[in-house]
Parts: structure tokens; sequence; C-alpha cells
């Protein structure tokens, strides 16, 4: 593992001669270092990208010289409106994350056609993000998507419905869940939590998948929708510090109570503590 930070002036890392004395780098770590060239590290399979002004000269980087990168972690990129044309070279990633790349706008159908192992993708605070695009239908290897704090993303593409292989959904810090969340139809664990609503959409019973649900620290949300009776294949319900629902849930008495008795596991906590709009 190497960590760089807080060089602005640096250009290289290491002389081509010097190349060899890293053949087993395995995580590279760049903080602040904006005009650094990356030598060719081909055993670098993770690497975190932070506070970098140049995204487009990044990536290129990354593509001519780390062949095997399978994470790829980008923090505040500043004027990253759209992702590079580079990304669509990264054949051999499994893990995304974005966060807090609050000029990103949208992810370019092209570049999503590449990212064919793509198996984990995560997208935290980046305000403007609108769409994902149609090119979702390529990520046929996704199993795990997180959203957010991305407040403008309020529609899932329709052709989310492709991805078969994807089973696990956590959406957070929204005003209401993105129509096209009830598309995915091997969903098995949704986790929403830290969302401003005051009651769920009655699609909700719509994921006939679905075997575990989370929803915690949704303070305004008022009651859950009666179509959760429909999910059948529900086994585990975990309500977290959703003030609203500590009556509405009571078991036998609570009116709630009807739509979940079916659940076989059931877990209410409803003790307030001090969080903050946070990602993990």
């Amino acid at each position: 593992e190497l960590k760089v930070e807080n060089l602005p002036k640096l250009e290289r890392m290491l002389r081509e001669k010097g190349v060899e004395m890293l053949p087993h780098l395995y995580q590279l770590t760049i903080d602040g270092v904006s005009n650094l060239k990356f030598p060719r590290l081909p055993s670098v399979e993770e690497l975190r990208a932070i506070d970098i002004y140049e995204a487009a000269s990044l990536m290129e980087g990354v593509v001519e010289n780390m062949p095997c990168l399978k994470t790829l972690d980008i923090v505040r990129i500043e004027g990253l409106v759209v992702l590079p044309d580079q990304f669509s070279r990264l054949g051999s990633l499994q893990k995304l994350k974005i966060s807090s790349c609050c000029d990103l706008e949208y992810f370019p159908e092209y570049v999503l056609e590449g990212l064919t192992s793509l198996r984990s993708l995560s997208i935290n605070n980046c305000e403007h993000l609108k769409s994902l695009s149609e090119g979702v239908r390529h990520l046929t290897c996704l199993e795990c998507l997180r959203i957010h704090s991305c407040p403008e993303l309020v529609t899932l593409p329709s052709n989310i419905t492709q991805l078969t292989a994807l089973r696990s959904v956590r959406i957070g810090c929204f005003f209401t869940l993105p129509y096209g969340l009830q598309c995915i139809p091997s969903l098995r664990a949704l986790d929403i939590y830290d969302c401003t609503f005051t009651s769920l959409p009655n699609w909700l019973g719509d994921f006939t998948s679905l075997q575990e649900l989370e929803i915690s620290r949704c303070r305004k949300l008022r009651s859950l929708p009666s179509s959760i009776q429909r999910l059948t294949n529900l086994s585990s319900l975990n309500i977290r510090e959703c003030p609203y629902l500590k009556k509405r849930c009571k078991r036998e008495t609570g009116e709630d109570w009807q739509y979940i008795k079916h659940i076989p596991e059931i877990q209410l906590f409803f003790q307030m503590k001090p969080t903050f709009c946070g990602f993990y």
C-alpha cells in the first residue's frame, strides 16, 4: 500500500527505471496530487483518488498504467460533469465509488458499456446528478447499488429491469424514493435510511423477491404501506429510529401490525441517537 498526499507540484512518483521497486503494490491512494503522471503499475488493483482537479488526465493515466484495476474510489474531483471516456476501458473494474463530485450530472451510455465486470456501484453526495443513463443495462454483473444524497436523481433508467444480478440496493437522504426502483425483479435486500418523506409508495409491495428490508432514521415516516403484506418472501424486517412507527408497529395492537405480522423476523429499535446524514 502506498499513499501520496498533499503534493500539488509533484509530477512524477517514480523514475521509469524505478518502477520495478513496486512490483507487488496493491493499493494506491493519491490525495491532492493534481499534476502526477502515473508510472506503469501493473499490479495495482485498488486506487483511491481524492481532490483531483483534472479528471480526464487522471483517468488517462489510470487506464494506461493500471490494467488490473479492480477498485476505484474517487472523491471531490472538481469539474467532473460526466464520467470521462477512459472509464469505458476499465474492463476489470469490480467496485466503483464516487463521492462528493458535486459537478457530476450523468453517466454517458458509451462509458458504461465497458464496465462489464462491475459488481458494486456507490454514488454519494453528487447533488447535481440527474441520470444514470440507459447504459446501466450493460452492467450485467452489478450486484450492489448504493445511492446517497443525490436529490436530483428522481428516476432510475427503465431498463434497470435487465440487471438480473442486482441483489442489494441502499437508498439514503432522499425526499422520495427514485421511481423505477420497483422494476428491479431480482432484488433481495433493500435498505432505506435518513430519508425525509412521510410515506412509502404503495409499489413497495411489488418487490416479490425481497427477503430483507431495513428502514432506519426516517424520522418523518408516519406509516407503512398496506402493500407490504404482499411481500410473502420477506424474512427480515428491521425498523430503526422511526419514531412515528413505534405505536403503529406494536405487536398485535398497532395499526400497521396486520401488514407485517407474516414476517418471521421483526426487529424494532426506536431509541433516538445523535446522527448525521452519512454514507456507509
